[in-house]
């Protein structure tokens, strides 16, 4: 088996395979042989049949499987020699195969585009200025009041503001009422003010699919029994308040608890921010071109989970399904880039993490799970490799970082290619697939 290629342009590679017709007429034959054994042709025995009649009865069969064999051995071999050959995308161009000739296949597919040497300067990330307001300790306050609030009834008619505890007629007995906040009357609010203990009502409601989901074109009559009217009583702001939330034992403390807590969730998002500000410079100073192919096959499996979760709106709306494809193609452009990038710099930064590092890592961030099961990380491997590339992307993340120049941070714009404005998240939430053969043979697998 010869293999020729021949780069046809800066992503893309053709590769000419030829096979040699002696090679051809041995497979051929073993081909003969095997059909030969059980061949129950017309006016023969079973396995009697001869050569000839053999041959051409599973002539077009026999061709069929020998282009297909040699196709996939080149396809190996292709892929063995080049790792950057996107194979799995490969298409025949041009074919040649008759009897007592070589067999010679031209096939076309995308490379992966090859990463240049990383020049860090000139990276910029936003000094973003950090602060806990008062009313962002009084607005936690609140909902800690709110989470520790209790109902108490009372015997009155119901007022905005109130609450209703109610059962709806045809639920299991057993279930436990429901409560609703008696709320303003406006479109999409149930009115269920004016009402009292033991009072019947008849509203109309949204109602749920099979699933669980509500459309929002579906509504039924529903019969409300109202088994009490309560009011919500929230907890005085005092030391007996901090004792209940468990953060401290007097007002002071917990306040003190809350601002720090306030503070390190908005250094994390600061971080982030930071981190999502260099991909982005560093995505934009190197505009890999990724094939087209993957670009749209990737942003159509997107839009594909999207529709068929939430895609009723959609289905008649061809237009507006295609200007979501093309929007997602910007996010899986930006995506695949990074992952490029990124592994360009692990390779030559030599950036490593360990399975214990990993190990560790999962075991802080699991804690209390971990603590208590030891043999949790030991019966997930896969999940101890995901940390593995989580925290390469960390140290990458922090060397671009520390390569990077401060700046007075500028009005916030939305991202280009990242609408949600993320990287790489711990646990899936979002994640950069590395773009490598096995990765896009994958998807395409799940696809």
């Amino acid at each position: 088996m010869k293999l020729s290629a021949n780069k046809v342009s800066e992503n893309r590679e053709e590769l000419l395979i030829e096979i040699p017709k002696e090679d051809i007429a041995i497979k051929k034959e073993e081909k003969l042989k095997k059909y030969g054994k059980n061949a129950q042709l017309k006016g023969f025995r079973k396995g009697k049949a001869p050569k000839w009649a053999i041959e051409n009865a599973y002539k077009d069969k026999i061709a069929t499987e020998i282009i297909e064999e040699y196709y996939k051995i080149a396809i190996e071999k292709a892929r063995e020699e080049n790792p950057s050959r996107i194979l799995s995308y490969a298409s025949i161009k041009e074919f040649d195969f008759k009897d007592d000739t070589d067999l010679k296949m031209l096939i076309n597919y995308p490379l992966i585009p090859e990463v240049q040497d990383i020049d860090f300067k000139e990276l910029e990330y936003s000094d973003i200025p950090l602060e806990v307001k008062d009313e962002e300790i009084n607005k936690t306050i609140d909902d800690i009041r709110d989470k520790l609030a209790y109902f108490k009834t009372v015997d009155k008619k119901s007022e905005i503001g109130d609450f209703l505890l109610v059962t709806f007629e045809g639920d299991d007995p057993n279930k436990e009422p429901a409560t609703l906040e008696v709320m303003k009357k406006e479109k999409g609010v149930i009115d269920l003010e004016g009402l009292s203990k033991g009072e019947q009502v008849e509203r109309e409601l949204e109602i749920s699919d099979a699933d669980g989901s509500v459309s929002g074109s579906k509504k039924g009559k529903v019969k409300i029994n109202v088994l009490a009217v309560q009011n919500k009583v929230l907890p005085e702001i005092n030391d007996d308040l901090a004792k209940a939330a468990t953060l401290g034992e007097t007002l002071l403390e917990m306040r003190l608890k809350i601002r720090e807590e306030i503070m390190k969730y908005k250094e994390e998002e600061a971080r982030k921010k930071n981190e999502d500000e260099l991909v982005n410079h560093l995505v934009k100073r190197y505009p890999l071109q990724i094939p087209e192919e993957i670009l749209n096959d990737a942003a159509q499996d997107n839009i594909n989970h999207f529709l068929k979760h939430y895609g009723d709106a959609f289905k008649a709306d061809a237009e507006l399904e295609k200007k979501l494809i093309e929007r997602e193609k910007k996010v899986v452009e930006r995506s695949y880039r990074w992952a490029l990038l990124k592994d360009h710099i692990i390779e030559k930064e030599k950036i490593n993490v360990t399975l214990e590092e990993a190990e560790k890592s999962l075991r802080d961030y699991y804690k209390e799970q971990y603590d208590t099961n030891q043999e949790l990380i030991a019966s997930k491997p896969k999940l101890i490799e995901k940390e593995v590339e989580y925290l390469k992307e960390q140290k990458v993340l922090n060397l671009l970082t520390s390569h990077g120049k401060k700046v007075e941070m500028k009005e916030e714009l939305p991202h280009e290619h990242d609408p949600d404005g993320s990287c790489c998240s711990k646990n899936g939430e979002q994640s950069d697939e590395v773009l490598t053969q096995e990765t896009i043979e994958e998807n395409n697998k799940e696809t």
